[in-house]
């Protein structure tokens, strides 16, 4: 066996305060390569060096690069630990290994069992936001391309120390610390998270006060004229440029702060001993005196938040109470309104009530002129019949004898009209034009024969008795006043 290796197996059974520092040659056994091996990232071809890759200039540079290399080459998901992990890991459990101190950024000592850990150099596992420090793991990083951007926007960084950076020097200062690890670990974790959560209601103030502030001066700068509103978007502008060089400057100073490196220390485990009552008592305090601070700057923000509070709320009330005036007024002006258009819907009606009264006045009117005259004109016809048949009989016979006079010529004109539409009528023979004529007057016969058939009356023969009557009396006239003049019955 190796004398090294028997002197180092010697030392481990015999010590009961061991610390472990250990770098990339742990984790070579878990598939993870070094760096200056053959096999190691330095020898491998990439656009660019991996030490230039892998520092922060570089990073801030060009940070999707960085992350195409960080992903390729610096993240084994996979890897386990090996012997070697698993063996400081049990030299803790027996209470013999106080601390492990590595280099290594790849969480394997965790992953084995080990508690106290010092990453000098950071871990992949945790990812941080540069804008509102929201932590991040491996996973996510993992899960995304390109540069990796938290909620509020922020581009995510590894939480590992690269080349131009300084180390962590909460991690320095507090090697080969047992329980004074732990109660710093713990007083740095709150004050950090006190620390955090003042800066996010600090800024969430100043934020929520910058609004409000751009608000106001935009409602007055909507009012006023162009100069005014040129005035407002260059304040704006000098405003975020001004955000901007603030940011700069803190960049720079936390450069400024990394680039004083810290190589290292040499902790005096029976210094700090002695020292640790002392330690704890000032952690105690320490405590103490942030509890208070937290606590009073809790109290001033919840002060600001309650005035704030108040004065949106009477804020409010008034814009309410202007919004009912508002309400109101227009609510009156449409009432006005409602009671002139009804007003003059109702005149509307009264002329049109007036324009039908006199339309059915005037059709009214017209109606009873054309009765009248109906009734007029019945009553003149009613009257001619009366007197014709008053005439009809005072004159007896006469009349009928008149009528039918009237009658006859229409009957013989009815009966000859088939005639009319014979274009020439051609007779052969003698006698023929008797014959016709005598046909024509047969026809008329008939018309006597059915008037005698149909009602009773002899047209001929009260024809022939009306002559006879009528020679008798002009006979007896001769006889009385001499020789009349004959008489003319063409009337009839």
């Amino acid at each position: 066996m190796n004398e090294n290796i028997v002197k180092l197996e010697k030392w481990i059974k015999e010590s009961d305060n061991i610390v472990f520092f250990g770098g990339a040659g742990v984790s070579t056994e878990s598939g993870i390569p070094d760096f200056r091996s053959v096999d190691g990232l330095y020898n491998q071809k990439y656009d660019y060096p991996p030490e230039t890759i892998l520092s922060h200039s570089f990073f801030m540079r060009n940070t999707e690069e960085f992350y195409r290399f960080y992903r390729d080459k610096m993240l084994y998901k996979d890897a386990k630990p090996n012997k070697a992990h698993y063996a400081l890991a049990e030299l803790e459990k027996q209470g013999r290994c106080k601390a492990v101190i590595t280099q290594n950024i790849d969480g394997l000592h965790q992953a084995a069992g080990s508690k106290e850990v010092l990453e000098l150099h950071g871990t992949v596992k945790k990812n941080y936001c540069m804008k509102c420090h929201k932590f991040y793991g491996e996973e996510y990083i993992m899960n995304t391309s390109g540069v990796p951007k938290c909620d509020c926007g922020g581009i995510i960084k590894p939480y590992v120390v690269l080349y131009e950076e300084s180390l962590d020097n909460d991690v320095i200062e507090n090697l080969g610390v047992d329980n004074v690890v732990k109660i710093q670990k713990k007083a740095a974790i709150s004050r950090a998270e006190s620390e955090r959560d003042i800066e996010k209601a600090k800024a969430m103030a100043e934020k929520e006060a910058n609004d409000a502030r751009v608000e106001s001066e935009t409602a007055i700068a909507e009012k006023n004229n162009n100069l005014e509103i040129k005035k407002s978007e260059l304040e704006k502008i000098s405003k975020a440029k001004k955000a901007e060089a603030d940011a700069a400057y803190k960049i720079q100073e936390e450069e400024q702060r990394k680039t004083v490196e810290i190589t290292t220390a040499n902790a005096n485990l029976a210094r700090q001993e002695k020292e640790l009552e002392l330690k704890e008592r000032e952690v105690s305090i320490k405590e103490k005196a942030l509890e208070a601070e937290v606590k009073k700057t809790a109290e001033a923000n919840k002060y600001a938040a309650q005035q704030k509070a108040d004065a949106e709320q009477y804020e409010r009330q008034k814009r309410a109470e202007a919004e009912l005036f508002e309400i109101q007024r227009q609510a009156e002006a449409e009432k006005a309104k409602s009671e002139a258009e009804r007003f003059a819907k109702e005149q509307a009606a009264e002329a049109v009530k007036a324009a039908g009264l006199a339309e059915a006045a005037a059709v009214a009117a017209k109606g009873k002129a054309e009765a009248e005259a109906i009734q007029a004109k019945a009553e003149a016809e009613a009257a001619g019949i009366l007197k014709k048949a008053e005439a009809m009989k005072q004159m007896g016979k006469a009349s009928i004898v008149e009528m039918m006079c009237q009658m006859f010529p229409e009957a013989v004109k009815n009966a000859a009209a088939p005639l009319g539409n014979v274009g020439s009528i051609t007779m052969y023979g003698e006698g023929n034009t008797t014959k016709l004529t005598k046909d024509i007057m047969n026809v008329v016969n008939q018309v006597s024969d059915g008037v005698k058939g149909s009602t009773g009356v002899d047209l001929a023969k009260m024809l022939k008795d009306f002559v006879s009557e009528d020679k008798e009396v002009e006979s007896t006239d001769n006889e009385n006043l001499g020789t009349p003049e004959p008489a003319d019955y063409r009337e009839f």
